[in-house]
């Protein structure tokens, strides 16, 4: 057996969840053994059921605790359900993560017949994708402060677009921003 324990992402996250708790008490969370445990922690690679019960009881990623991804919880990346919908915040935090890596760019255009152009009817969405994408041109380690600041004030679901020509329109006319016009929204929204 090949001993990484020591640089072995998987060992760290699985010690990271543990935390304080024995081996004992940590297996029993898991629906596992202490020499199970043990195994895991001196570099032998968690077999599917090991990763399966440290997922489900401590909600972490899979892919976290393999290291093939840095988010560590799925909760409010999931797909779309009632009990918990996307947010404003989660869409800002996946656009921001694409545009850093270059996987897309962004560039306003009044409007386009180009059938291959995305249009992002959500004024909010759009404020804060080109806040972040003018924010990375100019100010690039600025980027992860702005983000969790996003992240934080807009954590609310998405609007459904019924008036959008008067969301958007209210929103350029008052030079407000975009928090503060998502609030106003889903104040009036709520006492109708």
């Amino acid at each position: 057996m090949q001993d990484y324990s020591s640089s072995n992402i998987t060992v760290k996250r699985i010690n990271e969840v543990k935390g304080t708790m024995s081996q004992e008490q940590f297996a029993k969370e898991i629906g596992s053994s202490q020499s199970v445990v043990s195994k895991v922690l001196s570099g032998d690679p968690p077999s599917i059921s090991v990763l399966i019960g440290i997922a489900n009881r401590f909600d972490v990623s899979i892919d976290w605790l393999l290291g093939l991804s840095s988010r560590k919880s799925l909760k409010n990346y999931s797909t779309y359900d009632d009990t918990n919908p996307v947010t404003y915040a989660d869409i800002t935090a996946f656009l921001v993560e694409l545009l850093k890596n270059k996987s897309i760019s962004f560039k306003r255009v009044e409007s386009s017949d180009d059938p291959d152009t995305i249009t992002i009817n959500d004024y909010f969405i759009g404020d804060l994708v080109f806040s972040a994408n003018s924010l990375l041109k100019t100010n690039p380690e600025t980027i992860d402060a702005w983000l969790e600041n996003a992240i934080k004030n807009y954590d609310i679901p998405l609007l459904e677009w019924t008036n959008y020509e008067d969301i958007c329109y209210k929103c350029n006319i008052e030079y407000r921003s975009s928090l503060e016009i998502l609030n106003i929204i889903l104040e009036s929204r709520e006492t109708q």
